[in-house]
């Protein structure tokens, strides 16, 4: 009963504002009202498990940063959790509007989120990876002419401040990168992926 009043709380504030006062903090809201708070799935990121305000208040564990300009928020939480939480949003040339939703923990080994959402009024529609992000070969983590690991890698996939860009980094898995040597290492390399407005997906 507490999650739904507070949903409905979220949705009533949101919806009596119009789509240019709604601000990054608003569609994060949105985004834990509807996808998280009514969820049972475990989560990669125990700190959204708290309430938006407690996750987006600052504290000497946690370093919030919130452009409401650029439409990005970014949350490192190093109370023994080492999470970091990303969301931002990226522009269409319509006018309309994709919010990213990423998160990483490495407390322990790394395991890696990213969620894609259509903003419509007062709903996120979820967005499936494949209809914003193209399928990156695991060469191409790889500086050209250098040696990498043998496994393809997870992927933390990791939005801009500005909405302009999306960028992968590649993880081998705990006990790869634990015995990974200096040369292998230096042989790795991002994947940034540019944000096209006219077709509202990543290239």
């Amino acid at each position: 009963m507490k999650a739904l009043s507070g949903l409905v709380l979220v949705l009533v504030l949101c919806s009596a504002l119009p789509a240019s006062a709604a601000d990054i903090t608003d569609y994060f809201r949105l985004y834990h009202a509807q996808h998280i708070a009514p969820s049972k799935v475990a989560r990669v990121l125990d700190l959204l498990d708290e309430t938006p305000a407690k996750i987006l208040t600052a504290s000497p564990s946690r370093q919030v940063t919130i452009d409401r300009a650029n439409g990005y928020l970014h949350v490192v939480d190093s109370s023994g959790t080492d999470q970091v939480l990303t969301a931002a949003l990226y522009r269409k040339s319509d006018g309309e509007q994709l919010l990213a939703v990423g998160g990483s923990n490495c407390a322990d080994a790394c395991n890696f989120s990213i969620g894609f959402f259509a903003i419509s009024g007062d709903r996120l529609q979820p967005v499936a990876l494949d209809a914003v992000v193209p399928a990156v070969e695991p060469s191409r983590f790889i500086k050209p002419g250098r040696t990498g690991p043998g496994n393809a890698p997870e992927i933390n996939y990791v939005p801009a401040r500005v909405g302009t860009s999306l960028t992968l980094k590649p993880w081998y898995g705990y006990e790869v990168e634990a015995q990974m040597s200096k040369a292998t290492r230096a042989a790795l390399q991002d994947v940034v992926l540019t944000w096209d407005r006219a077709s509202g997906r990543f290239r």
